[in-house]
């Protein structure tokens, strides 16, 4: 693998790695240390305009607790973003599984050829 490939794919993983939270946390953690984290954020808007990602936290937990026309409501771009999001944490995982199991010949964790 060329240094600048070997560079990107670091790149991919370590953004991969960093997104994993936002994915896996409207799942495991309780809606109201999500809501009062993305309170955080808010602030004034310049000329009244909402920024792209108002709505999203509350719109992901939507995702989570299967209300797929609550996720929309809040955030029109919720739903093909949390599906790009998840499609590329499988990608990542896909493919680490693959070279691994490439370098050692096996399945990860199973003795299996």
């Amino acid at each position: 693998m060329g240094t600048v490939r070997r560079a990107l794919w670091a790149a991919w993983l370590t953004v991969s790695a960093l997104l994993l939270p936002v994915i896996v946390a409207p799942w495991v953690l309780p809606e109201r240390s999500l809501f009062a984290a993305a309170e955080l954020c808010r602030r004034e808007h310049p000329g009244g305009r909402t920024c792209p990602l108002c709505g999203m936290t509350r719109a992901f937990t939507a995702i989570a607790r299967r209300r797929p026309h609550e996720a929309h409501n809040r955030n029109r771009a919720a739903l093909p973003l949390y599906a790009a999001l998840t499609a590329n944490e499988a990608l990542a995982a896909a493919l680490l599984i693959c070279r691994r199991r490439k370098r050692n010949k096996r399945i990860i964790g199973v003795g299996i050829p």
